[in-house]
């Protein structure tokens, strides 16, 4: 299970996905190949960083995350995510563009690779996406060589479960943590709640998480 800094940091590189395939690959792409998008990410980077921390295991698409699904459901249940597609909506791209750019210079190479899949997945169908994951090899998804690929892999079983021995962790404070989180919560309405006087974000965001109830006699 993630910790809340785990899950944090995957919730911005999911952002920062996000914002690249709808920039540069106006395109749309659906579940498939989103899931491929953070497998392949974290596939190329496992031998440098322990990042994304999302669980995946082999299924019918071939390699899956519930972790992923939950914060997708997440980020639409806030307002981030369109309800029918994976197209962010003006609050997630506003969200992805902040929270990369506090971040990026001091992980950029975790970025480039996340660019890089994206550019490199996102034109493609989910049936182009699936064959070129299936045909990865078993040891290249961290399952035993007598399966052959990932196709021949019984349902089931944990892909990517262990990094590299020294493989660096994305670096982020515990304040920024809880900062994101709260931010992630807040929703375009929260914001435009902000007209009222006196009202602060940080309020806002209070009230998105916890509710308006009366906390005092």
């Amino acid at each position: 299970m993630r910790t809340q800094s785990e899950r944090a940091v995957d919730l911005i590189l999911e952002l920062a996905a996000l914002e690249r395939a709808g920039c540069e690959h106006p395109a749309r792409i659906g579940p498939t190949v989103f899931q491929k998008i953070l497998f392949w990410t974290k596939l190329k980077l496992r031998e440098q960083w322990s990042v994304p921390r999302l669980a995946y295991f082999r299924h019918n698409w071939g390699a899956y995350s519930r972790d992923l699904s939950d914060d997708v459901q997440q980020l639409r249940k806030a307002g981030h995510l369109a309800p029918a597609h994976f197209r962010l909506t003006p609050r997630g791209l506003q969200l992805a563009q902040h929270w990369r750019g506090l971040l990026d210079a001091s992980h950029r190479d975790v970025f480039a690779a996340l660019d890089a899949t994206v550019d490199e997945l996102s034109p493609l169908s989910a049936e182009e996406v699936k064959a070129r994951t299936y045909a990865l090899s078993a040891q290249a998804v961290g399952a035993k060589a007598k399966y052959g690929t990932l196709h021949g892999v019984p349902m089931g079983v944990a892909l990517l479960l262990n990094t590299a021995v020294g493989a660096k962790r994305f670096g982020i404070e515990q304040d920024l943590v809880e900062d994101f989180m709260l931010d992630v919560q807040t929703t375009a309405k929260d914001i435009a709640d902000l007209n009222k006087p006196g009202r602060s974000l940080t309020e806002a965001a209070f009230t998105a998480q916890f509710g308006g109830g009366e906390t005092g006699p």
